[in-house]
């Protein structure tokens, strides 16, 4: 699926997704972290850890300045936290990376969700 950004669009949880992990990867722009393994799905997602905090998550390889050394430097903040959405919710999406889309709950709650979980609305 091609990555793009879109502000403010409106979805429907098609498909329930539960959140993978209770603490999220968190990066401010210029942080390095040690690059892991690929996605097997989603390919261009790699698994980082954050050797200060020693907390691991997914980030797209768009948010990394990569190293040959094995690291990368964050381009960008950065937090890897999913939402867990049921099917009917209604969500903001601000931008799909990756097949993924950083969107707001109706609670006010933000986070990842697969697109695939997400039909958008007219």
């Amino acid at each position: 699926m091609e990555d793009r950004a879109e502000v403010g669009r409106k979805y429907r949880v098609t498909a329930a997704h539960r959140r993978s992990y209770e603490r999220p990867l968190r990066l401010r722009a210029g942080d390095v972290v040690s690059v892991g393994r690929r996605d097997e799905t989603w390919t261009s997602w790699l698994w980082c850890t954050d050797a200060r905090t020693e907390v691991s998550g997914w980030v797209h390889e768009a948010y990394l300045d990569m190293r040959k050394d094995g690291t990368a430097w964050a381009l960008r903040d950065y937090s890897s936290i999913e939402l867990t959405v049921t099917p009917g919710d209604a969500l903001t999406g601000f931008e799909v990376v990756g097949a993924w889309i950083w969107c707001r709950n109706a609670q006010g709650d933000e986070g990842r969700v697969p697109e695939e979980n997400c039909s958008p609305l007219a």
